[in-house]
């Protein structure tokens, strides 16, 4: 206790000082916070399930992966086209109608006669269901404000757990009572209550296009030497890499307001977007600094493909078939999910504090490394209780350096491409959610529970090495 007291201490010292988020952004940002959530049960609610699809189709274990790996596959297949459609067409037709979609497919799952049938409504889920995640999260990336970025992702990933987790819960307390159909209805209900939601509560300006920074051609007025010699440098970093910010992109302010995080006080006309950061730098620390960035792009997805891995292949598919074989019911494995949801939800203030204070690697390192060391523990967790105790400990530890990448992703994403570098980013992540769950039950089959569990644990590892060695702290930050 004394600890997380030290920790809370820290993080109000080092934090700047920021206005509070204006009703009308937070109300939106909650808005697609829980849009995404909502998709989120619609396909965790399947995950105590997957015992009871093993007997109705007498699969195996590299089958019941595949069960999860199709969904995962799906949304593979749509992330990048879809964050790319919302930086071009915008985001809330597109994200309305992809829920709609899932709505209708999550509903019709319920009665799958066979397993191919029930693997093609896994993938259309993954593809309409990662539309929502990935539209949903460029958008509150896009309109999260520098000085409140901490505060706004982690908030935005607690609630996104809390969906993961909550179907579930949902899926193995309704399982348990009213059986395998009645799943799926319950799952839906949620998303259709964020689309009235939403429909409800229409904002053009937050749900409009950012618009991309372009550099002028030339300056509105001329300017000495030095600082078109400064231009220049900004123009090369520029066009170094469209997905990462420039130095001269970090200050933008544009029709969306990403610093002053006032959408009530928009100012069509004003872009004070500035080359101050490029004329301190100068065009070879420009380059280095999108280098860096990009280095740091590629940390991210290394630690997200990870963690993808530990939720679809770990969570969703290993821990249910380690769970049924140690006597845990639908109900208490859904429950020991929703516990690491309440952890993570009751640590939210503390590490939102720290993000915003500028705490990257001390978050990431020590919780994928508590992740790693409990996966390794399965298949010595022979009881119920220890087990739910161990599927915690990994849970919690993932869900807190899970919370990183994405505040690194808004930290280095350009302005105006939020939504293809969220496509990547999921993309990357959902590659783990296809190989995760089929390489663990393949190694189940042939290896056991021990290679299984080990395998997992390494990937956890790995990825906190991973990002320890491509993303840079900044000199000016201890606290990274």
């Amino acid at each position: 206790m004394s600890t997380v007291r030290g920790l809370a201490a820290v993080a109000e010292e080092a934090r700047p000082a920021r206005r509070p988020l204006p009703p009308r952004l937070r109300r939106q940002i909650v808005i697609a916070c829980c849009l995404v959530a909502s998709a989120q049960i619609t396909w965790g609610a399947i995950v105590p399930a997957l015992p009871r699809y093993g007997d109705m189709f007498s699969v195996s274990s590299f089958l019941l992966g595949a069960i999860v790996a199709a969904f995962g596959v799906g949304r593979l297949l749509v992330n990048i086209p879809a964050g790319l459609l919302a930086d071009r067409f915008g985001p809330r037709r597109l994200l309305l109608g992809a829920l709609v979609g899932l709505v209708v497919v999550t509903v019709l799952t319920a009665f799958a006669p066979t397993l191919a049938v029930l693997l093609v409504a896994r993938f259309l889920a993954g593809v309409l269901g990662g539309s929502v995640v990935t539209i949903g999260l460029a958008v509150v990336t896009a309109r999260a404000p520098a000085d409140a970025r901490g505060t706004v992702l982690a908030t935005a990933q607690a609630v996104q757990l809390a969906g993961g987790a909550m179907g579930p819960v949902v899926g193995g307390l309704v399982l348990d009572r009213w059986g395998l159909h009645a799943v799926f209805f319950a799952a839906a209900v949620p998303a259709v209550t964020c689309l009235v939601w939403t429909l409800l509560q229409p904002d053009r300006d937050f749900w409009g296009k950012v618009p991309a920074v372009s550099t002028p051609a030339s300056p509105p007025s001329p300017a000495p030497p030095a600082a078109l010699a400064t231009h220049g440098a900004a123009t090369t970093v520029h066009q170094r890499s469209d997905l990462v910010a420039s130095e001269r992109d970090r200050d933008v302010e544009g029709p969306i307001s990403l610093r002053s995080h006032d959408l009530d006080r928009l100012d069509p006309e004003q872009d004070s977007g500035t080359a101050a950061g490029a004329a301190a730098a100068g065009p070879v620390s420009g380059r280095r600094r999108v280098a860096t960035d990009l280095a740091a792009f590629v940390g991210l997805n290394v630690v997200g493909f990870a963690v993808f891995v530990i939720r679809f292949g770990g969570e969703q598919s290993l821990v249910p078939i380690l769970g049924d074989r140690v006597g845990m019911t639908s109900t208490q494995l859904g429950l020991s999910i929703g516990v690491i949801t309440l952890v993570s939800l009751g640590l939210l203030p503390l590490l939102a504090r720290l993000l915003d204070a500028g705490w990257r690697r001390r978050l990431l390192i020590p919780g994928m490394l508590v992740a790693a060391v409990a996966i390794a523990l399965y298949p010595v967790a022979d009881s119920p209780l220890a087990f739910g105790a161990v599927v915690v400990a990994a849970g919690v530890g993932a869900a807190v350096g899970g919370i990183v990448p994405g505040v690194v992703l808004a930290d280095v994403a350009a302005p105006g491409r939020q939504g293809a570098a969220m496509g990547i980013f999921r993309s990357t992540g959902d590659l783990g959610a296809v190989v995760g769950p089929l390489a663990l039950g393949l190694a189940l089959d042939h290896w056991g529970a021990g290679a299984a569990s080990l395998s997992l644990a390494a990937v956890a590892g790995v990825s906190a090495l991973a990002y320890l060695a491509l993303v840079r702290s900044p000199k000016s930050s201890s606290g990274v």
